[in-house]
């Protein structure tokens, strides 16, 4: 039933091409102009959105070399490109042209950047959100898992209820079997460890997102089961074109850095806004997390938070995304 799956974790030069977090939590932390905000999150999305919010300084912490030429690519897209010719460079758009958009960029990128970028055209001409192992896994899913569990129709069913209550009836007829159960159980919990999630019990998760978010709000399970992100869903994302209007004069205030969480939570009162990640906290990264975090500030994280901060979880109600969790906001007193 899933003959193929160990493609999905076939070796990627990034762990994932976007980033897969409900925007309506990055608005959560309320950033401010006077805000230095470190962010966990290898796809560079989450950071160039809160840079385009108006904060002083914004650190994009990634853990390899291709993330951070990934990141470096976009926030030169970011720069010079207009929104739709952004979408067609990184793999949402017209496919002609995604070399060419590269080669246009590249005298401005960072040497390192530009060495990467050359060895691996053929990703660019491929479409960059595409190619992140998470992508990957999320596209044998798509074209390989769902045909033979759900079948080809129950998905265009999904897609083409017009109200919730539809939508429902669909999942409860089409969505329930056997076949389906079995193959999520390999497939999903395989993703969320892509995803950077706790594995969790995906299969109920999304079940439940099915049920309960209209597809027409919920741009995350649409471009799980089409491959496609419409432009209505990237509303407060970076690509979005007010957001990016906003981001251009702000570009510059993003930093790139590759390394480990904990080396980055060393430095003491560091940043005013952390964004962690899926990860759990370590004890140690706990007891640094409360040091680099300058009183007052806001943290957003999944798993359970460390003691010494004051907890909103309500969040949890905003969380449109298709991996399981339960996010929180944490301020230092």
């Amino acid at each position: 039933m899933v003959e193929g799956w160990q493609r999905a974790g076939d070796p990627s030069p990034f762990e994932r091409g976007a980033s897969w977090e409900d925007p309506g939590l990055l608005r959560a932390l309320d950033v401010r102009p006077d805000d230095d905000v470190l962010v966990f999150e290898p796809s560079g999305d989450d950071a160039l959105t809160l840079a385009a919010r108006g904060a002083r300084s914004v650190r994009a912490v990634v853990p390899d070399a291709g993330a951070a030429a990934l990141v470096e690519l976009k926030r030169a897209a970011a720069r010079e490109l207009p929104a739709l010719s952004i979408r067609s460079f990184l793999g949402l758009g017209h496919f002609g042209r995604r070399v060419w958009f590269y080669h246009y960029l590249r005298p401005g990128l960072p040497p390192e950047t530009r060495t990467w970028g050359d060895r691996h055209e053929g990703l660019v001409r491929e479409g960059l959100l595409t190619q992140g192992a998470l992508e990957r896994g999320l596209a044998e899913l798509r074209e390989r898992v769902l045909p033979l569990t759900v079948g080809r129709g129950a998905v265009a069913a999904l897609l083409a209820a017009r109200d919730l209550d539809t939508q429902r009836a669909v999942v409860h007829a089409q969505w329930r079997g056997l076949r389906w159960r079995a193959a999520a159980a390999v497939a999903l919990p395989r993703l969320a460890r892509l995803a950077g999630a706790a594995p969790g019990d995906g299969h109920a998760h999304l079940q439940a997102l099915l049920e309960r978010v209209p597809l027409a709000h919920s741009p995350f399970a649409h471009a799980l089961l089409t491959g496609e992100w419409r432009e209505a869903d990237e509303a407060g994302t970076w690509r979005a074109p007010d957001v990016l209007a906003a981001l251009k004069p702000q570009v510059a205030t993003l930093r790139v850095a590759v390394g480990a969480r904990a080396a980055a939570l060393s430095e003491p009162d560091a940043a005013s806004v952390v964004v962690l990640g899926r990860a759990p906290l370590s004890a140690v990264e706990g007891a640094a997390l409360l040091r680099a975090l300058r009183p007052e500030g806001r943290v957003l994280g999944w798993g359970p938070p460390p003691a010494g901060l004051r907890v909103d979880d309500t969040i949890a109600s905003l969380d449109r995304g298709v991996f399981p969790g339960r996010p929180w906001i944490g301020t230092r007193p």
